[in-house]
Parts: structure tokens; C-alpha cells; sequence
């Protein structure tokens, strides 16, 4: 059996709501990459706290599984756990900094950040070499609305990328959708390149 099959993790997901501890471990083996992409997706310079994002994740997961009434939406359901408490926890660093982050609709009805996020010091997460290109291409992403930089990210960046249909999938849209969001990102990242760099 292809534990990877849609219907395996459907299985997986009923029993894990009936308080099976294997099969919720099963998924969180099977989603944690997910997870870990979507947590810095939306809030790129989590730094040190990715690991505890997570298990925040998870533990939302755990607790709130039994209240899940469709199994079949588990993805998209993890997939906003995960957005939550990235969210959550990039409002906590900027209070601790002194610093103010919003997430306040965009025209697309998805958050985006606003607000000093520029202090924020782990620039490891982009692959990128230098470090002037880090910093902006962080930069850059957390200037993106929510949704846009959260495709991009999947898209582009995440180890391994997703296609389209598996961002559409996961977030629970239609591809048509995550690729006009993908292109917006491209065209506000070339937008807000800086063309006097080398």
C-alpha cells in the first residue's frame, strides 16, 4: 500500500480522529515538510523558533483533530493551523523587538504583513549567497500579501518546490487561482528589484 495515496491518508486521518496515536504519527511524518514550508512561507524569519512553530502546529493539530468534521479537507485545515501560528508567533517576536506587525486584508481577502519586520535577524532560510541579496530577498517576501508570498515560497523555494496543483490543492483553491497569486508575486518581486545592484 503507497502510503502517500490520498486514500491511505484519508484512512490515516479517520483514525487519528478516533485517537489513534500511530496514525496521527504517520501524518505528521507525511506532513511535516508541508508544515515546516507553509510555517516559513509566513513568517520567513522565524530564526530559532521554526522547530517550536511547529510543534505548536502539531499539538493544535492533536487537540483539535477530534472537532475536524471533514477528513478530507485535513490538509487545508493543517494548512491554516500552520499560517495561525507562524502568524501568532511573528506578533510575538516584533512585541518582544518593540516592533509592530499587522496582518490586514489585502484585495485578495488573504493576510499580508505590514509593519517593521526589518529587525528580524535570520537570513539562512533564502538561498542566496550573498548576503545584501538575502537580506532584500527577505526583505522583499515579507513585503508580498500573505497568499502571494505563500505560493511563491511553495512554488519556488520550499525543498522540495510544489506544482500548482499541489499548492491548489493544500490551500484549498483552484489553480487557476494559485497561478494569477504566483504571477502577482513574481511581478512585485521584479517591481521591487533594486536595479542598481551588480
Amino acid at each position: 500500500m503507497d502510503p502517500t495515496a490520498p486514500h491511505v491518508a484519508l484512512a490515516l486521518v479517520e483514525r487519528a480522529r478516533a485517537g489513534d496515536r500511530a496514525a496521527f504519527d504517520q501524518l505528521l511524518h507525511r506532513f511535516h515538510g508541508v508544515v515546516r514550508q507553509i510555517v516559513l512561507a509566513t513568517f520567513p524569519r522565524c530564526g530559532d523558533e521554526l522547530r517550536d512553530i511547529i510543534q505548536e502546529v502539531w499539538v493544535a493539530a492533536w487537540v483539535g483533530l477530534p472537532r475536524l468534521r471533514e477528513a478530507c479537507k485535513f490538509e487545508q485545515w493543517l494548512a491554516t493551523i500552520a499560517q495561525h501560528k507562524a502568524q501568532g508567533a511573528a506578533r510575538r517576536q516584533c512585541a518582544r523587538l518593540g516592533r509592530t506587525v499587522e496582518f490586514t486584508p489585502t484585495g485578495d481577502g488573504d493576510p499580508a504583513p505590514t509593519g517593521d519586520l526589518t529587525s528580524l535577524a535570520d537570513v539562512t532560510q533564502v538561498p542566496a549567497t550573498d548576503p545584501y541579496l538575502r537580506q532584500w530577498a527577505l526583505d522583499a517576501l515579507s513585503r508580498l500579501p500573505q497568499a502571494h508570498r505563500l505560493v511563491f515560497w511553495l512554488k519556488v523555494l520550499a525543498n522540495p518546490p510544489l506544482d500548482f496543483q499541489d499548492i491548489s490543492r493544500l490551500l484549498g483553491k483552484k489553480e487557476v487561482t494559485v497561478r494569477v497569486w504566483f504571477c502577482r508575486a513574481c511581478k512585485k518581486l521584479r517591481e521591487m528589484w533594486p536595479h542598481d545592484t551588480p
